[in-house]
């Protein structure tokens, strides 16, 4: 009877550990939000581009990166919508960092 009830928790624990490398391995997947040419799958929100017709998109791509020309002041948004994620940035300064 124990060795019996042995098999049935070694079975049941192969299970589970099949269970948790199946979930990992279907649900854990890169995704790249920037394609490296354009601006696809993103908009902007730049609040002095909706009152000032003459202001220009801060945000440009130059050379496969996406480059923030700092003014007027936004955010990219991305026109998707994601949950449960881990969201992994390369960034550099291009000149000496402004320190307040």
């Amino acid at each position: 009877m124990l060795l019996k009830l042995l098999s049935i928790k070694k079975f049941m624990l192969a299970g589970l550990l099949l269970l948790i490398f199946f979930f990992n391995s279907t649900h854990a997947q890169t995704q790249n939000l920037f394609n490296g040419s354009d601006l696809a799958g993103w908009h902007v929100d730049v609040p002095k581009m909706d009152t000032d017709t003459s202001a220009r998109n801060p945000f440009v791509v130059r050379n496969g990166m996406l480059v923030s020309m700092g003014k007027p002041g936004g955010h990219l948004i991305t026109d998707a919508v994601f949950s449960n994620y881990r969201l992994e940035i390369e960034y550099r300064f291009a000149g000496e960092p402004f320190l307040t």
